[in-house]
């Protein structure tokens, strides 16, 4: 009975909330800035802890061979309450970081392109840092970026993925290791109405194609679009450029708090040890 009830407060005040997070930037505790957050029937916003936390470095390292040795986010940790100066902590997988209560988990990373997109008439339309989530175990990695800010002329959409180290052959462009030794962008381009306009939120990791047009080659193939770190392109059919600024990691923070763990497993001990009475006594 104590199990099914530790249980059942539980679905009513937990909650879980996901962000990832750039080198250099962070997110309050609040319900607005999760990616994902969900929560029990009873849950309170207004109990959330207000604390923030800024992603200092993301470290990952691998083995010659692309096996994962090591990964660690460092961060600082403001609590205006139990602790006002900022504090360092790192968080590993499988070594979470308590914070109000609750537990951030270190659930995945990966690379997120710094680029600033200029429109056709030289105007910057967009820039910062694009997360581009890992699909395989060298970390090619897919991502779109929007540009909804042109000052002339269509919306841009760019879609397509980041090899972390680079071969390019006659079958196409593949990565071999997930260290970025010889990073590429492989993009191809869309133009018109982004639809972000529509009030139908959007998932910021999809291309809403909808309303748009892929710019083909004359082939009639979609015209395909390489950078480099550093490196400017001339977007087609003069729509601009794209400049390659820089490659920053991302943390995928998972934070979770459950009041009732402790409920549950004092009642699972109870039932344990009320049925080994039971069997030997």
């Amino acid at each position: 009975v104590a199990l099914l009830v530790a249980v059942a407060v539980g679905q009513l005040f937990h909650y879980r909330g996901q962000a990832i997070v750039v080198e250099g930037r962070g997110f309050a505790n609040s319900v607005t800035d999760y990616d994902t957050f969900v929560a029990g029937t009873a849950f309170d916003p207004g109990s959330l802890v207000p604390f923030t936390l800024t992603l200092d470095e993301m470290v990952a390292e691998f083995a010659p061979d692309g096996r994962p040795v090591e990964f660690r986010a460092a961060v600082t940790v403001r609590e205006p309450g139990a602790h006002p100066a900022p504090r360092p902590a790192v968080v590993r997988l499988n070594d979470p970081l308590e914070i109000g209560g609750a537990k951030v988990y270190l659930q995945g990373n990966g690379y997120a392109p710094e680029v600033t997109v200029r429109d056709a008439a030289g105007e910057v339309a967009f820039a910062g840092a694009v997360p581009f989530l890992p699909e395989d175990d060298v970390y090619t990695s897919r991502g779109v970026i929007k540009v909804p800010d042109v000052s002339t002329g269509d919306q841009l959409g760019l879609v397509g993925y980041l090899l972390p180290t680079a071969v390019v052959g006659e079958m196409g462009a593949a990565s071999v290791h997930p260290d970025p030794a010889a990073p590429l962008l492989v993009l191809t381009l869309w133009r018109g109405d982004l639809g972000l306009d529509t009030g139908v939120p959007q998932n910021v990791y999809e291309l809403d194609t909808a309303r748009m047009t892929q710019v083909l080659e004359a082939d009639g193939t979609p015209t395909t679009i390489l950078v480099q770190p550093g490196e400017t392109v001339e977007l087609p059919d003069g729509l601009g450029t794209l400049t390659w600024d820089g490659l920053p990691r991302f943390a995928a923070l998972d934070l979770l708090l459950d009041p009732a763990l402790g409920g549950v497993l004092a009642g699972a001990i109870a039932a344990l040890v009320g049925l080994g009475l039971s069997l030997f006594t």
